[in-house]
């Protein structure tokens, strides 16, 4: 197992994974698969910012996938991020995900984030174990805040503190990618 910055020719296996919770779940709220041209212009827009996007590989092969965003687009948010993780099927419960998970909020430590949200599907209670396992805390709940599959869903966010807020903020380290 290798997990490494996400490189160009891993961005079509990547929209490969996405693509099965896009068309079958709620775990992304996302109805209609997008074209390569477009995830692969979301992926560098993530890039440019410096955030991490990272991908797990098993003999070469994209497993998993793992990213983070600024929370919201005001400078104020510099040091909040909204992760995101995805596991292809086949790879979920081995393992991959928590190494690559972990591996993230590593990252995220090392450009001085303080914290770490994921929006989680009210339903996928997978999910809500995996983040609680990793120190997340349940921080909100948005109540029937997206229609897919024919019926409404709800959001829960989770929180986890990197780093304890005392004073200014270290400066943010924009590296990466």
């Amino acid at each position: 197992m290798e997990i490494q910055f996400i490189q160009d020719d891993d961005i079509e296996q990547v929209l490969k994974i996405y693509s099965y919770y896009v068309l079958n779940t709620a775990i992304t709220f996302e109805t209609e698969i997008p074209t390569l041209e477009d995830f692969r212009g979301r992926v560098l827009k993530v890039k440019s910012t410096g955030h991490p996007y990272i991908v797990c590989k098993v003999d070469g092969k994209v497993v998993g996938y793992a990213y983070a965003v600024q929370f919201g687009e005001r400078q104020a948010y510099s040091w909040s991020v909204i992760s995101s993780i995805y596991m292809d099927i086949d790879y979920k419960g081995k393992g991959a995900g928590t190494a690559l998970y972990k591996e993230l909020l590593e990252q995220l430590k090392k450009q001085n984030i303080y914290s770490v949200f994921a929006l989680i599907s009210s339903t996928n209670q997978e999910s809500i174990s995996f983040h609680e396992k990793l120190n997340f805390k349940k921080n909100a709940t948005l109540e029937n805040i997206g229609y897919k599959l024919g019926e409404w869903h709800s959001t829960v966010y989770y929180q986890c503190i990197l780093k304890i807020p005392e004073g200014k903020p270290l400066p943010r380290v924009p590296k990466f990618n």
